[in-house]
Protein backbone atom coordinates (compact mmCIF):
# COMPACT_ATOMS: atom_id res chain seq x y z
CA UNK A 1 0.00 0.00 0.00
CA UNK A 2 1.56 3.29 -1.16
CA UNK A 3 1.49 6.14 1.32
CA UNK A 4 1.08 9.74 0.05
CA UNK A 5 3.35 12.18 1.97
CA UNK A 6 1.50 14.56 4.22
CA UNK A 7 2.34 18.22 4.74
CA UNK A 8 3.97 17.58 8.08
CA UNK A 9 5.94 14.73 6.61
CA UNK A 10 7.29 16.93 3.83
CA UNK A 11 8.32 19.59 6.34
CA UNK A 12 10.16 17.11 8.51
CA UNK A 13 11.99 15.68 5.51
CA UNK A 14 13.10 19.17 4.46
CA UNK A 15 14.50 19.80 7.93
CA UNK A 16 16.30 16.39 7.80
CA UNK A 17 17.92 17.35 4.48
CA UNK A 18 19.07 20.69 5.94
CA UNK A 19 20.52 18.93 8.99
CA UNK A 20 22.34 16.52 6.70
CA UNK A 21 23.78 19.40 4.68
CA UNK A 22 24.93 21.05 7.88
CA UNK A 23 26.74 17.85 8.88
CA UNK A 24 28.35 17.67 5.40
CA UNK A 25 29.58 21.25 5.75
CA UNK A 26 31.07 20.37 9.14
CA UNK A 27 32.92 17.44 7.62
CA UNK A 28 34.26 19.62 4.81
CA UNK A 29 35.42 22.27 7.30
CA UNK A 30 37.20 19.76 9.51
CA UNK A 31 38.97 18.22 6.51
CA UNK A 32 40.03 21.69 5.31
CA UNK A 33 41.34 22.68 8.74
CA UNK A 34 43.35 19.48 8.99
CA UNK A 35 44.81 20.04 5.50
CA UNK A 36 46.11 23.48 6.63
CA UNK A 37 47.39 22.04 9.91
CA UNK A 38 44.95 24.21 11.86
CA UNK A 39 43.39 21.10 13.42
CA UNK A 40 45.17 18.29 15.10
CA UNK A 41 43.70 14.79 15.25
CA UNK A 42 42.22 15.47 18.66
CA UNK A 43 40.65 18.70 17.42
CA UNK A 44 39.21 16.80 14.45
CA UNK A 45 37.60 14.24 16.73
CA UNK A 46 36.19 16.97 18.98
CA UNK A 47 34.90 18.90 15.96
CA UNK A 48 33.19 15.75 14.67
CA UNK A 49 31.46 15.22 18.01
CA UNK A 50 30.13 18.79 17.92
CA UNK A 51 29.55 19.63 14.26
CA UNK A 52 28.95 16.28 12.48
CA UNK A 53 27.42 13.63 14.68
CA UNK A 54 24.59 15.70 16.26
CA UNK A 55 23.26 16.94 12.85
CA UNK A 56 23.34 13.38 11.48
CA UNK A 57 21.43 12.07 14.52
CA UNK A 58 18.88 14.90 14.15
CA UNK A 59 18.48 14.12 10.44
CA UNK A 60 17.82 10.42 11.14
CA UNK A 61 15.21 11.31 13.77
CA UNK A 62 13.50 13.77 11.39
CA UNK A 63 13.25 11.19 8.57
CA UNK A 64 11.81 8.59 10.88
CA UNK A 65 9.33 11.12 12.31
CA UNK A 66 8.22 11.98 8.76
CA UNK A 67 7.47 8.31 8.06
CA UNK A 68 5.44 7.96 11.23
CA UNK A 69 3.49 11.15 10.50
CA UNK A 70 2.65 9.89 6.98
CA UNK A 71 1.50 6.54 8.35
CA UNK A 72 -0.67 8.21 10.95
CA UNK A 73 -2.28 10.42 8.30
CA UNK A 74 -3.09 7.38 6.10
CA UNK A 75 -4.63 5.46 9.00
CA UNK A 76 -6.78 8.45 9.94
CA UNK A 77 -8.03 8.72 6.33
CA UNK A 78 -8.89 5.00 6.31
CA UNK A 79 -10.89 5.33 9.53
CA UNK A 80 -12.85 8.24 8.12
CA UNK A 81 -13.63 6.28 4.93
CA UNK A 82 -14.83 3.30 6.94
CA UNK A 83 -17.06 5.49 9.08
CA UNK A 84 -18.55 7.06 5.97
CA UNK A 85 -19.21 3.65 4.36
CA UNK A 86 -20.91 2.44 7.49
CA UNK A 87 -23.21 5.48 7.48
CA UNK A 88 -24.52 4.64 3.95
CA UNK A 89 -27.49 2.12 3.73
CA UNK A 90 -26.73 -1.46 2.55
CA UNK A 91 -28.42 -2.39 -0.77
CA UNK A 92 -30.57 -5.56 -0.76
CA UNK A 93 -28.81 -8.79 -1.80
CA UNK A 94 -30.33 -10.99 -4.52
CA UNK A 95 -31.67 -14.39 -3.45
CA UNK A 96 -29.21 -17.23 -3.86
CA UNK A 97 -30.16 -20.13 -6.09
CA UNK A 98 -28.55 -22.68 -3.74
CA UNK A 99 -28.77 -22.87 0.02
CA UNK A 100 -25.45 -22.14 1.70
CA UNK A 101 -24.38 -24.60 4.40
CA UNK A 102 -25.07 -23.57 7.93
CA UNK A 103 -22.39 -22.35 10.29
CA UNK A 104 -22.72 -25.51 12.43
CA UNK A 105 -22.03 -27.86 9.49
CA UNK A 106 -19.09 -25.74 8.40
CA UNK A 107 -17.69 -25.81 11.93
CA UNK A 108 -18.22 -29.60 12.15
CA UNK A 109 -16.52 -30.13 8.80
CA UNK A 110 -13.65 -27.87 9.80
CA UNK A 111 -13.33 -29.68 13.13
CA UNK A 112 -13.34 -33.06 11.36
CA UNK A 113 -10.71 -31.87 8.89
CA UNK A 114 -8.66 -30.51 11.76
CA UNK A 115 -9.01 -33.78 13.68
CA UNK A 116 -8.05 -35.80 10.58
CA UNK A 117 -5.06 -33.59 10.03
CA UNK A 118 -4.12 -33.92 13.70
CA UNK A 119 -4.41 -37.72 13.46
CA UNK A 120 -2.23 -37.71 10.38
CA UNK A 121 0.31 -35.56 12.18
CA UNK A 122 0.23 -37.90 15.20
CA UNK A 123 0.61 -40.94 12.93
CA UNK A 124 3.57 -39.34 11.19
CA UNK A 125 5.10 -38.47 14.57
CA UNK A 126 4.53 -42.02 15.81
CA UNK A 127 6.03 -43.48 12.65
CA UNK A 128 9.01 -41.16 12.96
CA UNK A 129 9.37 -42.11 16.62
CA UNK A 130 9.19 -45.82 15.82
CA UNK A 131 11.70 -45.34 13.04
CA UNK A 132 14.08 -43.59 15.42
CA UNK A 133 13.57 -46.32 18.02
CA UNK A 134 14.21 -48.98 15.38
CA UNK A 135 17.41 -47.21 14.33
CA UNK A 136 18.49 -46.93 17.97
CA UNK A 137 17.72 -50.64 18.46
CA UNK A 138 19.73 -51.48 15.33
CA UNK A 139 22.65 -49.37 16.53
CA UNK A 140 22.39 -50.95 19.98
CA UNK A 141 22.26 -54.45 18.48
CA UNK A 142 25.21 -53.62 16.23
CA UNK A 143 27.20 -52.36 19.23
CA UNK A 144 26.23 -55.49 21.20
CA UNK A 145 27.26 -57.69 18.26
CA UNK A 146 30.61 -55.90 17.98
CA UNK A 147 31.12 -56.14 21.73
CA UNK A 148 30.23 -59.84 21.68
CA UNK A 149 32.58 -60.40 18.75
CA UNK A 150 35.38 -58.65 20.61
CA UNK A 151 34.66 -60.68 23.74
CA UNK A 152 34.59 -63.90 21.72
CA UNK A 153 37.90 -62.99 20.09
CA UNK A 154 39.40 -62.21 23.50
CA UNK A 155 37.99 -65.45 24.91
CA UNK A 156 39.30 -67.41 21.93
CA UNK A 157 42.70 -65.76 22.28
CA UNK A 158 42.74 -66.48 26.02
CA UNK A 159 41.67 -70.09 25.42
CA UNK A 160 44.36 -70.48 22.76
CA UNK A 161 46.92 -68.98 25.15
CA UNK A 162 45.79 -71.38 27.90
CA UNK A 163 46.00 -74.31 25.49
CA UNK A 164 49.49 -73.26 24.42
CA UNK A 165 50.53 -72.84 28.04
CA UNK A 166 48.99 -76.19 28.95
CA UNK A 167 50.65 -77.88 25.96
CA UNK A 168 53.97 -76.30 26.90
CA UNK A 169 53.56 -77.40 30.53
CA UNK A 170 52.65 -80.91 29.40
CA UNK A 171 55.75 -80.95 27.21
CA UNK A 172 57.87 -79.82 30.14
CA UNK A 173 56.30 -82.43 32.40
CA UNK A 174 56.94 -85.07 29.77
CA UNK A 175 60.46 -84.09 28.68
CA UNK A 176 61.88 -82.00 31.56
CA UNK A 177 63.15 -78.43 31.31
CA UNK A 178 65.72 -75.92 32.56
CA UNK A 179 64.68 -73.12 34.92
CA UNK A 180 65.72 -69.49 34.57
CA UNK A 181 68.48 -70.11 37.10
CA UNK A 182 69.86 -73.01 35.07
CA UNK A 183 68.54 -75.82 37.28
CA UNK A 184 67.24 -78.91 35.50
CA UNK A 185 63.74 -80.19 36.33
CA UNK A 186 63.27 -83.84 35.32
CA UNK A 187 60.12 -85.28 33.70
CA UNK A 188 57.12 -85.94 35.91
CA UNK A 189 56.17 -89.56 36.73
CA UNK A 190 53.46 -89.79 34.05
CA UNK A 191 52.36 -93.27 33.02
CA UNK A 192 51.03 -96.58 34.29
CA UNK A 193 52.86 -97.71 37.41
CA UNK A 194 53.92 -101.36 37.57
CA UNK A 195 55.89 -103.36 40.11
CA UNK A 196 59.18 -104.87 39.00
CA UNK A 197 58.81 -108.51 37.94
CA UNK A 198 61.68 -109.88 40.00
CA UNK A 199 62.67 -109.30 43.65
CA UNK A 200 65.36 -106.69 44.14
CA UNK A 201 68.26 -105.58 46.27
CA UNK A 202 69.17 -102.31 47.99
CA UNK A 203 70.27 -99.41 45.80
CA UNK A 204 71.27 -95.98 47.10
CA UNK A 205 70.05 -92.72 45.56
CA UNK A 206 72.36 -89.72 45.08
CA UNK A 207 71.76 -85.97 45.03
CA UNK A 208 69.61 -85.71 48.18
CA UNK A 209 71.75 -82.82 49.48
CA UNK A 210 70.55 -80.53 46.67
CA UNK A 211 66.87 -81.06 47.51
CA UNK A 212 66.68 -80.08 51.17
CA UNK A 213 63.36 -78.27 50.84
CA UNK A 214 61.84 -81.43 49.39
CA UNK A 215 62.67 -83.41 52.53
CA UNK A 216 61.36 -80.60 54.73
CA UNK A 217 58.05 -80.83 52.88
CA UNK A 218 58.01 -84.63 53.11
CA UNK A 219 59.17 -85.15 56.70
CA UNK A 220 59.50 -81.72 58.31
CA UNK A 221 56.36 -82.06 60.46
CA UNK A 222 57.03 -85.58 61.67
CA UNK A 223 58.29 -86.14 65.23
CA UNK A 224 62.03 -86.68 65.36
CA UNK A 225 62.88 -84.65 62.26
CA UNK A 226 64.62 -82.03 64.41
CA UNK A 227 66.74 -84.64 66.19
CA UNK A 228 69.99 -86.34 65.21
CA UNK A 229 68.24 -89.69 64.92
CA UNK A 230 65.94 -88.20 62.32
CA UNK A 231 62.78 -89.79 60.99
CA UNK A 232 62.25 -92.45 58.34
CA UNK A 233 59.27 -93.43 56.21
CA UNK A 234 58.61 -96.26 53.78
CA UNK A 235 56.69 -96.07 50.56
CA UNK A 236 56.94 -96.29 46.79
CA UNK A 237 59.78 -94.86 44.78
CA UNK A 238 59.13 -94.23 41.08
CA UNK A 239 61.94 -94.52 38.53
CA UNK A 240 61.59 -91.99 35.69
CA UNK A 241 64.02 -92.07 32.73
CA UNK A 242 65.37 -88.60 31.98
CA UNK A 243 66.95 -88.69 28.50
CA UNK A 244 67.22 -84.90 28.08
CA UNK A 245 69.13 -84.26 31.30
CA UNK A 246 72.16 -82.14 30.27
CA UNK A 247 74.21 -83.64 33.10
CA UNK A 248 73.11 -87.26 32.67
CA UNK A 249 75.62 -88.66 30.21
CA UNK A 250 73.88 -91.26 28.05
CA UNK A 251 70.76 -91.08 30.19
CA UNK A 252 69.73 -90.20 33.73
CA UNK A 253 67.12 -91.82 35.97
CA UNK A 254 65.18 -89.54 38.33
CA UNK A 255 63.65 -90.87 41.55
CA UNK A 256 60.30 -89.63 42.88
CA UNK A 257 58.85 -90.28 46.33
CA UNK A 258 55.51 -88.94 47.56
CA UNK A 259 55.17 -86.84 44.41
CA UNK A 260 58.52 -85.12 45.07
CA UNK A 261 61.78 -85.43 43.17
CA UNK A 262 64.22 -86.74 45.79
CA UNK A 263 67.31 -87.57 43.72
CA UNK A 264 68.83 -89.64 40.93
CA UNK A 265 70.37 -93.03 40.45
CA UNK A 266 74.15 -92.84 40.44
CA UNK A 267 75.44 -92.51 36.89
CA UNK A 268 76.94 -96.02 36.83
CA UNK A 269 73.57 -97.43 37.94
CA UNK A 270 71.67 -95.20 35.51
CA UNK A 271 73.82 -96.49 32.64
CA UNK A 272 72.59 -100.04 33.44
CA UNK A 273 68.93 -99.27 34.08
CA UNK A 274 68.22 -96.45 31.62
CA UNK A 275 67.80 -98.56 28.42
CA UNK A 276 65.28 -100.88 30.09
CA UNK A 277 63.36 -98.08 31.82
CA UNK A 278 63.30 -95.94 28.68
CA UNK A 279 61.92 -98.86 26.66
CA UNK A 280 59.15 -99.39 29.22
CA UNK A 281 58.44 -95.66 29.39
CA UNK A 282 58.01 -95.62 25.62
CA UNK A 283 55.06 -97.97 26.18
CA UNK A 284 53.61 -95.68 28.84
CA UNK A 285 54.87 -97.75 31.80
CA UNK A 286 56.92 -96.65 34.83
CA UNK A 287 58.41 -98.92 37.49
CA UNK A 288 57.59 -98.38 41.15
CA UNK A 289 59.80 -99.99 43.81
CA UNK A 290 59.93 -100.17 47.56
CA UNK A 291 61.70 -97.17 49.05
CA UNK A 292 62.97 -95.95 52.42
CA UNK A 293 63.50 -92.23 53.09
CA UNK A 294 65.40 -90.93 56.13
CA UNK A 295 65.93 -87.24 56.95
CA UNK A 296 67.11 -85.12 59.88
CA UNK A 297 67.69 -81.43 60.64
CA UNK A 298 68.94 -81.25 64.23
CA UNK A 299 69.47 -77.46 64.21
CA UNK A 300 66.73 -75.02 63.27
CA UNK A 301 67.44 -73.48 59.89
CA UNK A 302 70.46 -75.75 59.41
CA UNK A 303 71.19 -78.23 56.67
CA UNK A 304 69.03 -81.29 56.15
CA UNK A 305 70.68 -84.69 56.14
CA UNK A 306 68.77 -87.16 53.98
CA UNK A 307 69.15 -90.62 52.51
CA UNK A 308 66.95 -92.52 50.05
CA UNK A 309 67.30 -96.29 49.59
CA UNK A 310 65.46 -98.33 46.95
CA UNK A 311 64.85 -102.04 46.48
CA UNK A 312 65.46 -102.59 42.77
CA UNK A 313 66.02 -105.80 40.77
CA UNK A 314 68.58 -106.07 38.03
CA UNK A 315 67.48 -104.57 34.70
CA UNK A 316 66.62 -108.03 33.35
CA UNK A 317 64.16 -108.47 36.20
CA UNK A 318 62.19 -105.30 35.58
CA UNK A 319 59.66 -107.13 33.39
CA UNK A 320 59.28 -110.71 32.09
CA UNK A 321 61.27 -111.80 29.08
CA UNK A 322 58.17 -113.30 27.45
CA UNK A 323 54.78 -111.81 26.58
CA UNK A 324 51.59 -111.93 28.61
CA UNK A 325 48.70 -114.00 27.21
CA UNK A 326 46.22 -112.43 24.81
CA UNK A 327 43.32 -113.56 27.03
CA UNK A 328 42.38 -111.54 30.15
CA UNK A 329 44.77 -112.34 32.99
CA UNK A 330 45.41 -111.56 36.65
CA UNK A 331 48.92 -111.38 38.10
CA UNK A 332 49.03 -113.00 41.53
CA UNK A 333 51.03 -111.00 44.11
CA UNK A 334 54.40 -112.30 45.24
CA UNK A 335 54.70 -114.57 48.25
CA UNK A 336 56.71 -117.71 48.86
CA UNK A 337 59.01 -119.55 46.46
CA UNK A 338 57.62 -122.81 45.06
CA UNK A 339 59.67 -125.37 43.17
CA UNK A 340 57.99 -126.83 40.10
CA UNK A 341 58.26 -130.62 39.54
CA UNK A 342 58.54 -132.77 36.42
CA UNK A 343 60.54 -130.11 34.49
CA UNK A 344 62.75 -132.89 33.15
CA UNK A 345 59.81 -134.13 31.10
CA UNK A 346 59.61 -130.78 29.28
CA UNK A 347 63.23 -129.88 28.52
CA UNK A 348 62.32 -129.50 24.84
CA UNK A 349 60.29 -126.44 25.91
CA UNK A 350 62.51 -125.15 28.73
CA UNK A 351 65.66 -125.25 26.58
CA UNK A 352 64.39 -122.17 24.76
CA UNK A 353 64.09 -120.21 28.03
CA UNK A 354 67.50 -120.96 29.54
CA UNK A 355 69.93 -118.04 29.55
CA UNK A 356 73.56 -118.76 28.69
CA UNK A 357 75.94 -118.57 31.62
CA UNK A 358 76.24 -120.06 35.09
CA UNK A 359 73.21 -119.54 37.34
CA UNK A 360 71.76 -116.82 35.12
CA UNK A 361 68.10 -116.18 35.96
CA UNK A 362 65.52 -115.74 33.23
CA UNK A 363 62.48 -114.00 34.70
CA UNK A 364 59.34 -115.12 32.91
CA UNK A 365 55.57 -114.83 33.26
CA UNK A 366 54.16 -118.33 33.93
CA UNK A 367 50.48 -119.23 33.82
CA UNK A 368 48.74 -121.69 36.15
CA UNK A 369 45.97 -124.11 35.26
CA UNK A 370 43.84 -126.39 37.42
CA UNK A 371 43.88 -129.97 36.06
CA UNK A 372 43.43 -133.62 36.99
CA UNK A 373 46.89 -135.14 37.05
CA UNK A 374 46.90 -138.82 36.14
CA UNK A 375 49.03 -141.19 38.22
CA UNK A 376 49.70 -144.82 37.38
CA UNK A 377 47.03 -146.06 39.74
CA UNK A 378 45.01 -142.87 40.47
CA UNK A 379 44.52 -139.18 39.70
CA UNK A 380 44.51 -136.01 41.78
CA UNK A 381 43.63 -132.35 41.33
CA UNK A 382 46.74 -130.24 40.91
CA UNK A 383 48.16 -127.06 39.43
CA UNK A 384 49.87 -127.21 36.03
CA UNK A 385 52.57 -124.65 35.17
CA UNK A 386 52.80 -123.27 31.62
CA UNK A 387 55.03 -120.77 29.83
CA UNK A 388 53.58 -119.18 26.71
CA UNK A 389 50.83 -121.80 26.72
CA UNK A 390 53.22 -124.79 26.88
CA UNK A 391 53.39 -127.12 29.87
CA UNK A 392 56.71 -127.03 31.75
CA UNK A 393 55.75 -128.94 34.94
CA UNK A 394 53.24 -129.38 37.77
CA UNK A 395 53.13 -128.72 41.49
CA UNK A 396 53.19 -131.49 44.04
CA UNK A 397 49.97 -132.52 45.70
CA UNK A 398 50.87 -130.61 48.88
CA UNK A 399 51.80 -127.48 46.96
CA UNK A 400 48.70 -127.78 44.78
CA UNK A 401 46.44 -128.09 47.84
CA UNK A 402 47.63 -124.63 49.00
CA UNK A 403 47.45 -122.94 45.61
CA UNK A 404 44.58 -124.72 43.85
CA UNK A 405 41.70 -122.81 45.58
CA UNK A 406 43.24 -119.52 44.46
CA UNK A 407 43.78 -120.75 40.90
CA UNK A 408 40.19 -121.99 40.63
CA UNK A 409 38.89 -118.71 42.09
CA UNK A 410 40.71 -116.72 39.38
CA UNK A 411 39.62 -119.06 36.57
CA UNK A 412 35.99 -118.79 37.64
CA UNK A 413 36.24 -114.99 37.10
CA UNK A 414 37.33 -115.49 33.50
CA UNK A 415 41.04 -114.71 34.02
CA UNK A 416 44.26 -116.62 33.41
CA UNK A 417 46.32 -116.82 36.65
CA UNK A 418 49.81 -115.38 36.06
CA UNK A 419 52.76 -115.74 38.46
CA UNK A 420 56.35 -114.60 38.52
CA UNK A 421 58.75 -117.41 37.67
CA UNK A 422 62.47 -117.95 37.18
CA UNK A 423 64.01 -120.39 34.73
CA UNK A 424 67.61 -121.27 35.53
CA UNK A 425 69.97 -124.03 34.44
CA UNK A 426 71.19 -125.43 31.13
CA UNK A 427 69.67 -127.01 28.07
CA UNK A 428 70.19 -130.38 29.73
CA UNK A 429 68.70 -129.64 33.14
CA UNK A 430 66.64 -126.61 34.13
CA UNK A 431 64.60 -125.64 37.16
CA UNK A 432 61.48 -123.51 37.34
CA UNK A 433 60.76 -121.65 40.59
CA UNK A 434 57.56 -119.65 41.22
CA UNK A 435 57.20 -116.63 43.47
CA UNK A 436 53.54 -116.35 44.42
CA UNK A 437 51.05 -115.97 47.22
CA UNK A 438 48.70 -118.89 47.90
CA UNK A 439 45.14 -119.35 49.11
CA UNK A 440 46.21 -118.83 52.74
CA UNK A 441 48.22 -115.64 52.24
CA UNK A 442 46.45 -113.78 49.41
CA UNK A 443 45.02 -110.34 50.25
CA UNK A 444 41.22 -110.39 50.40
CA UNK A 445 40.91 -106.93 48.83
CA UNK A 446 42.80 -108.28 45.82
CA UNK A 447 40.31 -111.14 45.61
CA UNK A 448 37.36 -108.74 45.79
CA UNK A 449 38.73 -106.72 42.88
CA UNK A 450 38.32 -109.78 40.61
CA UNK A 451 34.54 -109.57 40.87
CA UNK A 452 31.95 -112.33 40.83
CA UNK A 453 32.30 -115.78 39.22
CA UNK A 454 31.18 -115.98 35.59
CA UNK A 455 32.30 -119.46 34.51
CA UNK A 456 33.70 -122.76 35.78
CA UNK A 457 37.28 -123.49 36.66
CA UNK A 458 39.31 -125.50 34.17
CA UNK A 459 39.24 -128.57 36.36
CA UNK A 460 35.41 -128.42 36.46
CA UNK A 461 35.28 -128.48 32.67
CA UNK A 462 37.34 -131.67 32.40
CA UNK A 463 35.57 -135.05 32.20
CA UNK A 464 35.76 -137.15 35.33
CA UNK A 465 38.42 -139.83 35.23
CA UNK A 466 37.84 -143.33 36.48
CA UNK A 467 40.54 -144.53 38.87
CA UNK A 468 42.43 -147.56 37.71
CA UNK A 469 41.62 -150.76 39.64
CA UNK A 470 43.94 -151.61 42.49
CA UNK A 471 44.69 -155.34 41.89
CA UNK A 472 45.63 -157.59 44.74
CA UNK A 473 48.46 -159.79 43.53
CA UNK A 474 48.71 -163.21 44.98
CA UNK A 475 52.33 -163.80 45.64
Amino acid sequence: MNMKPSGWGIALRVLGVLSTLFAGLGIIGIIGAMSTDDYSAGDAVLGSLILVIPPIVVAVLLFRGAERVDKWAVERAARRAAQAAAARPTPPQPALLHTQPSDESQKAKAAEEKAAKQRQIEAERQAAKEGQEAKRAERKAARAARRKEREEKRAAAAAAARERAQAEQERKDREGYSTASGDWVPPKPLGTLVDPWAPGQSLEVVGEHYRQRVFVRLLGRKPGFDQYGGVEVYGEGILVPDPNNPYGGDGAVAVYFGGEHVGYLAQEDADRYFPTLESMHGNGVLVRVRARVWASRPSAGGEVNARVTLVVPEPAGMFPSNDFPDAPYAVIPTGRRIQVTKEEEHMDVLAGYVRRGVNVDNHVAASLRSINEIRPRSSYECVQVEIDGQRVGVLTKGQSDKLLPLVRHIEQRGYVPIVRAVVKGTKLKADVVLNTADAETIDEDWLDDLGEAITDANIDKMPATTPRPDFDWDD
